[in-house]
Order: structure tokens, then sequence, then C-alpha cells
């Protein structure tokens, strides 16, 4: 068997935190031990861990309830299952994402002369992970990491039209949509009626709904699976906003996050 490298080798020689649940570094090493092994039996896990076959069989039956192992039924060794394969391509999607969208975003920003936002949705908020800000005196500037309720924004309505519609209902079952300004959508069969036009034209739009005087045009980001994970927006002050500039900032908009999203591996 080739030697398999161990998760403790990173801590080597520092004294384990009194916070530490020994079950989850275990468990965290078996998953380690079989990202190597590949497929492994009960005595190959045992013997990389050094700790008994009762207790790994406890471990692997246990991960293999939750779905993160599977079990080959001709020789019922154990490797790991495509949940994990799924976990972590969400990981590095949201990780290189901003590093992908960046160059576009400048891009749109000097083109439109506007501020430029990109987010993924937590919940039912958004969260700012990346700004390319207007040089205009008056502008939009939110903060990298900041938070603003996905149901007022171009930017979560975009990513709220594609969530499964059991997610949605969840959400706004728990959810209160309070006013921010007078032009909020506050009833949730209107805002599912907006979600289904959004869906529709393929990009959002925050009249004044989240600040007033401000609006937003917003576009979905969909990854290798061409599933949403982010969106991309332009925002401006309404006064600078008339049709025609709508129109071409919508243009472009579109454009950028189908670059984005073609980078990021979706089939658009």
């Amino acid at each position: 068997m080739n030697q398999v490298r161990s998760l403790e080798t990173v801590n080597q020689g520092e004294e384990t935190p009194y916070y530490v649940i020994n079950s989850v570094i275990r468990t965290l090493e078996i998953i380690n031990c079989l990202s190597q092994l590949g497929e492994a039996s009960v005595s190959d896990v045992s013997n990389c861990l050094k700790m008994t076959k009762s207790t790994i069989h406890r471990f692997l039956a246990s991960m293999k309830y939750a779905g993160f192992l599977e079990q080959n039924p001709e020789n019922q060794k154990y490797r790991l299952s495509i949940k994990l394969f799924e976990i972590g391509n969400r990981v590095i999607g949201r990780l290189n994402i901003s590093e992908i969208a960046k160059p576009i975003m400048l891009e749109l920003a000097e083109k439109t002369g506007e501020t430029v936002n990109l987010a993924i949705l937590d919940g039912f908020e958004v969260v700012y992970i990346e700004k390319c800000v207007s040089q205009n005196c008056l502008r939009m500037d939110c903060d990298i990491g900041g938070r603003d309720p996905a149901y007022c924004t171009g930017l979560g309505k975009a990513m709220l039209a594609f969530l499964p519609e059991e997610e949605l209902d969840r959400h706004l079952a728990s959810e209160k949509l309070q006013a921010k300004t007078i032009n909020t959508i506050t009833v949730p069969q209107a805002l599912k009626a907006e979600l289904k036009t959004i869906r529709e034209n393929g990009y959002a739009v925050d009249k004044e709904e989240l600040i007033q005087g401000i609006n937003c045009l917003a576009a979905p980001i969909r990854n290798n699976e061409n599933k949403v994970v982010a969106a991309i927006s332009i925002s401006a002050p309404k006064v600078r906003v008339n049709k025609m500039v709508f129109e071409a900032n919508k243009q472009l908009l579109l454009e950028a996050a189908q670059l984005i999203s073609r980078k990021m591996g979706a089939k658009v």
C-alpha cells in the first residue's frame, strides 16, 4: 500500500487545543486517507490511521449512512462519494469567481461609468464579494463582505429567481419582506411573479427598492454545472439612467455575465 500522508502532520508538535473534537478529526482523517487510497477496506483504513477495526467500521458505516461514502458491493471496500465532489466544486467555484470576474467587471465599469458589483447568495441575503466603484462623485458603493436583503436587490433577485421552488418557499415562509423604500416588493406572491419574469428575461432590475434614487440591473452567473452561483450588477443613480442608457447597459451586463459564466465552465 502507498504511504498515506496524515492530517496530523499539518500541526505536528503542537498541543491539541481543548476545543478540538476528536471524532471530527478522525472523520476528516478517513476522508483524507480515502482520497489518497481511492478504495479501501476496513483493514486498510485501520492500518492507515492506527485505529481498531471495530472503531473504523463504525466511522465508515456512519459516513456511508450520511452519503459521504459508497461501498463496492463486490469487494465491500469503501470509497468517497460524489457528494464530496459536489461540495468541493461549490467551494472551488466560490473561491475562483472573484478572480475570474474582476477583469471583466473592470471593463464593464469602464464602459458604463457606473459601479459594478459581484455577489453570492447566503440564505436570504446577498454577500458582496467584489466591486469596481464608479469614478463619478454621485455613485453607489457597497463594502466587500457586506450584506443586503436578497428580495429587494437586483443581485438578490437575479439569484432567487433560479432557486428550487421549495427552497424559495421556505425562505418566504420564514422571512418577512420588510419595506426599505416605497418601491420594495413586500408581498410574497408579487415577488414570485417578479422572479418568474426574471427567469424569462435573464436579468433583474431593482427600481429604487433598496435605496431611494438608486437603480440596479443584475444578471446571474452560472458554473460548470450550469447552476446559478453568483450575480453581477450595474448600480447607478436614477438620474443617470434613461431608456437608451438602460438598454445599452443591459446588453453590456448580459455579455459580461455570459463571459464570466463561460470562464466558470458553463454552457451558455
